[in-house]
């Protein structure tokens, strides 16, 4: 009769083994068990199937196997470790730290379990005890490259980012292909400003892990801060696309959209992100930031007003709002807004500058001044701040730093300058016999009136000037001393060798107020061609007026509304000539006062017709628009209506204007409201006729 063989257990336990490490874990799990039908107490099939179970993420089969195993052998430091892994997943990190303990009092060599105690203390936050524990098991296994990952992320949690950057140089000395010590390298780097290393990092990651979406998107954010927009846009696609549900690519892609002006992509790429997370207050905050750049501020201001209802405290949308106030000049509440974000984030760079412009446009410029400081000394790279700054600073008569600081405008988000790419080096202030310098406008025309007095200064340093500005004003500024030949913006240049905006001049001469270079004329009309306007006896004062920019935007304070003239176009003994452009020349035509202003906005034709007609003049009321500059550049009498918070060259107070001799100013006492400079206009005005 035959006898049926019966397989050992540890026959059995050696061939479950073998399938549990080659990843087959049904067929381990059933011998496993076969062991268990024999041997019920048997700790290592125990210890065994709870962590298949734990690999399969039954994390509560998991936690009874090992306990049942420790019930057996309670002497298993492994066990112990398993068991505190569990635990771990489970949340329940004390109870985790209480095995890993026990582990550790086992055998005291196990640098697995000194190292998973340190996740167990981080996830506690209880940062001291962490790194305590990742050193110690960073010491007993040298070769080990994660405690100092952890290391690193435990000291960017910290904030030392200097710190993070040896941990993580560290970790991938021991393990070179660790893509998530490269990834965090990377981000520690560019958080100290290394955007070159940050890079580097990012695509040797990347090299690691193609498929990376993490890699992608902080590459992406680099290329972004270098300006390099359309390669971040790239970069963020491909994290898009390898994550799709990525809320932080899909703003982020929206933003660099937004950039590059692909504006209802951008929309749309936001919206997405507020469709995959509506819990989610970033998601709403930074729709609401693309909407206030579209200027659909009610807009922006109903997303953030969404992002803080689901997080009352989260900053971006209250500082959204804060602009979005700034913008529409309602200064006040702009900056009780701003002063309830510093109560939470006391560093705040936008808010910060908010809070300076808000009040540089109430007139309490030393607020600003104390607040823009802060800003700069929080983040000296931030562009917005350090051109609000300057601007502050030139508007107290701040020149030194102020022109200092200005060159921040060719980096900042604001649109009033756009930088020229030249392979000449920038002049600054070198003699320069025998060779050409180009000098460029680079703002308004109104900009480029007023700085090309110091084309005479720069002359008298050496060789030949050029210039090259807008082409309306070609033709008039061949007048100006030291000038040699004059291009329209467009047309091609000479050779040349050194090349200066017009703005960065006075910093070049190191301008005060007392130094400003102030002889007047500077600009001569040529008068061949010109209108003659005909002497009127019964008018014998010629007066021009200008009462609105030509571009001029929402919430701009500088345009007078044209009914707001009437106490100076009802007076006797003056002919009016209207030297108005655009859209709000169409105001004059309808008026009580038509017959009594000469429209002259079909006659000016470029500046030099314009400066024609000027010339003729004995006074121009304009407000701050080009055609005061050109007026103070021909030296003619100009009386400028000023908003209660003028832009910085007008400076806070005063009659009289430094860039200008012959030149009045005329400053509203009340924001908004331009009763009382008009009022004083019209007094003077009889004045001049009685």
């Amino acid at each position: 009769m035959s006898e049926r063989v019966s397989i050992p257990p540890i026959s059995l336990l050696q061939s479950a083994l073998a399938h549990h490490q080659h990843g087959r874990l049904d067929e381990a799990e059933d011998l496993y068990r076969q062991v268990l039908d024999r041997q019920p107490r048997h700790p290592d099939a125990l210890r065994l199937l709870g962590v298949l179970c734990r690999q399969r993420g039954d994390l509560h089969n998991a936690r009874q196997w090992l306990e049942r195993a420790l019930a057996v052998q309670p002497q298993i430091a492994d066990t112990h470790h398993d068991l505190g892994l569990v635990w771990f997943e489970l949340r329940q990190y004390r109870e985790a730290i209480a095995q890993y303990k026990s582990a550790i009092e086992i055998q005291r060599e196990f640098p697995e379990a000194l190292y998973n105690l340190g996740n167990a203390y981080y996830a506690l936050r209880d940062l001291e005890k962490a790194a305590a524990f990742y050193q110690e098991a960073a010491d007993q296994q040298p070769a080990l490259a994660e405690p100092h990952f952890n290391l690193g992320l435990l000291e960017q949690d910290r904030g030392n980012d200097a710190a993070a950057i040896r941990h993580y140089e560290r970790a991938l000395a021991i393990r070179p292909d660790y893509p998530e010590a490269r990834l965090n390298l990377g981000f520690a780097q560019s958080n100290l400003g290394q955007l070159d290393a940050a890079s580097a990092n990012y695509l040797k990651a990347l090299e690691l892990r193609r498929d990376y979406p993490e890699a992608w998107l902080n590459l992406g954010c680099v290329r972004q801060r270098e300006g390099r927009t359309t390669e971040a846009e790239t970069c963020f696609r491909q994290a898009v696309v390898l994550q799709p549900d990525s809320v932080a690519a899909r703003l982020s892609l929206a933003m660099a959209l937004d950039g590059l002006d692909k504006v209802e992509e951008a929309e749309s790429e936001a919206r997405i992100a507020v469709s995959l997370a509506p819990e989610n207050p970033r998601a709403h905050s930074s729709l609401g930031a693309l909407l206030l750049h579209k200027n659909r501020r009610d807009e922006a201001i109903e997303c953030s007003n969404r992002a803080l209802r689901l997080d009352p405290n989260f900053v971006p949308a209250h500082v959204t709002i804060a602009q979005a106030l700034l913008i529409q000049n309602k200064l006040e509440e702009a900056a009780r807004r701003c002063e309830m974000i510093l109560a939470l984030e006391p560093a705040n760079v936008a808010a910060l500058t908010c809070l300076g412009v808000a009040r540089t446009r109430q007139r309490r410029a030393w607020e600003a001044l104390v607040s823009l400081e802060k800003a700069v000394s929080c983040n000296p790279r931030d562009s917005d701040a350090m051109i609000n700054l300057a601007i502050c600073e030139l508007l107290l008569g701040r020149f030194v730093s102020g022109w200092k600081h200005y060159d921040a405008r060719w980096t900042t988000q604001m649109t009033f300058c756009v930088p020229r790419r030249f392979s000449q080096p920038q002049w600054h202030g070198e003699h320069f016999a025998g060779r050409t310098l180009l000098l460029y406008g680079e703002q308004g025309f109104g900009d480029t009136i007023q700085f090309v007095r110091y084309a005479t200064s720069v002359a008298e340093r050496g060789g030949r000037v050029i210039l090259e500005c807008q082409t309306s004003l070609k033709t008039l500024l061949q007048s100006v001393a030291g000038i040699d030949q004059v291009f329209g913006y467009g047309e091609p240049l000479p050779a040349f060798d050194f090349q200066a905006p017009l703005l960065s001049l006075p910093a070049v001469f190191r301008t005060t107020v007392e130094t400003i270079p102030a002889e007047a004329p500077y600009l001569r009309p040529r008068s061949v061609g010109a209108r003659k306007l005909a002497s009127l006896p019964d008018k014998p004062l010629k007066v021009g007026l200008v009462w609105c920019g030509s571009r001029s935007q929402n919430h701009d304070p500088r345009p007078v509304p044209f009914g707001n003239l009437e106490p100076i176009l009802t007076l006797d003994g003056i002919a009016f000539y209207s030297f108005q452009t655009g859209e709000n020349a169409d105001e004059l035509r309808p008026s009580r006062f038509a017959n009594r202003v000469i429209d002259l906005s079909g006659e000016m034709g470029d500046f030099s017709a314009t400066a024609a007609l000027l010339d003729q003049l004995d006074l121009v009321i304009s407000i701050d628009t080009a055609l005061a500059h050109l007026a103070g550049a021909m030296g003619k009498t100009a009386w400028v209506l000023l908003p209660f918070a003028p832009d910085w060259r007008w400076g806070l107070e005063g009659e009289t204007c430094p860039w200008y001799p012959a030149m009045r100013l005329f400053r509203q006492a009340r924001f908004g409201d331009w009763s009382d400079p008009i009022r004083e206009v019209a007094d003077q005005l009889r004045g001049r006729i009685a």
